[in-house]
């Protein structure tokens, strides 16, 4: 429900022109089954499938428009462990799962930032899926190898346009391309030292994509490297601490040339009155470096570059009693729609 009003002349009215009110509605329907077997210690199977049905159904009044949609699809997951030896793992995933837009991205009223710039979503804008192949080895626990392809068909993401005489920018979403991403990656965990641990982590990534023939646009295909480092101290016996760390440097992605980010972490956290009460300070992105500064891509034979700080810095003070008997374990449940629920 987006509602504008002006003020020029000292009085506030509402511009109907620019306010609009949009209803989103979805239901989604599934059926999930699921079978494991064991053969012995060493080997163990999991086979699934989720048949899903979904229809929508968006209605602009102030726009005079109604879109509906309605799709039917199956996700089968397939994964396989074998243990030969009690310091050795392999297992083998196969599956495929759904990315719904989220509900911002299907609003069809543009928001205007100034008289050149709008943004605008797309209510037909379609949910994309992926297919992945991930074969994952571990030893003694403590690292683990990591190997993936993915396939991402009908993609969807934000566009970023510009007429070249009007010079007016457009901010769209759209079904734009489809996608091939492999992946290498290791994770390590170690105690440097007494009362250290180190969980880490170092990925890299090649994405090849297509751009659909509706845009003019220049795929951006390349690597990209990512690690991180989270470490836990424990300072004596009521004192710890945690500093995390992780970057990943300029690479291309998609349409886009998307610029280096980096983040660190620091917590720091005191025990007292048998260990009920506790004291933390924890402070996020302490160097301000994490907001996507530099992106860019290329339309329509117009190079357009964007930036934004996300704000992520921030401190937290924390102030905790426990209650109760610690003994107690409390069981916790997910739910399968889980992602639909955190969608925005």
């Amino acid at each position: 429900d987006l509602q504008v009003y002006r003020d020029a002349t000292g009085r506030r009215h509402r511009d109907s022109q620019q306010s609009n009110a949009i209803t989103y509605n979805e239901q989604t329907w599934a059926l999930y089954a699921s079978a494991s077997r064991e053969w012995g210690t060493a080997r163990r199977g999991q086979l699934g499938l989720r048949v899903e049905q979904t229809q929508t159904e968006g209605v602009s009044p102030q726009l005079g428009q109604r879109h509906q949609q309605g799709y039917r699809q199956l996700f089968p997951t397939f994964y396989l462990r074998y243990q030969p030896r009690e310091q050795h793992q392999l297992a083998l995933s196969l599956g495929r799962r759904i990315n719904r837009p989220g509900f911002r991205a299907l609003t069809p009223f543009r928001v205007y930032l100034n008289n050149k710039s709008y943004s605008e979503g797309t209510p037909c804008l379609q949910a994309s899926t992926t297919g992945t192949f991930e074969v994952t080895h571990v030893y003694r626990g403590r690292f683990s190898t990591n190997a993936f392809v993915q396939r991402t068909t009908n993609g969807f993401g934000t566009l970023f346009t510009a007429d070249d005489e009007t010079q007016i920018q457009a901010t769209l979403r759209a079904n734009y391309y489809s996608a091939v991403h492999f992946g290498l990656g290791e994770q390590w965990s170690f105690d440097p030292a007494p009362g250290w641990s180190s969980q880490n982590q170092l990925y890299l990534f090649y994405r090849h994509t297509d751009i659909v023939e509706a845009y003019t646009a220049r795929a951006r295909n390349g690597a990209q490297l990512y690690m991180s480092t989270s470490n836990s101290f424990q300072l004596g016996r009521d004192w710890s601490a945690q500093l995390d760390y992780w970057w990943s440097p300029e690479h291309r992605s998609h349409l886009f040339e998307v610029g280096g980010t980096y983040s660190m972490d620091v917590a720091l956290r005191k025990k007292w009155a048998n260990q009920r009460w506790s004291v933390s300070v924890q402070a996020s992105d302490v160097l301000n470096t994490a907001s996507l500064w530099h992106l860019a891509s290329e339309v329509n034979g117009v190079r357009n570059t964007y930036g934004q700080n996300y704000g992520s810095r921030r401190v937290r003070l924390t102030l905790s009693y426990a209650f109760g008997n610690e003994r107690v374990e409390v069981s916790r449940r997910s739910f399968g729609n889980q992602e639909e629920r955190d969608r925005s």
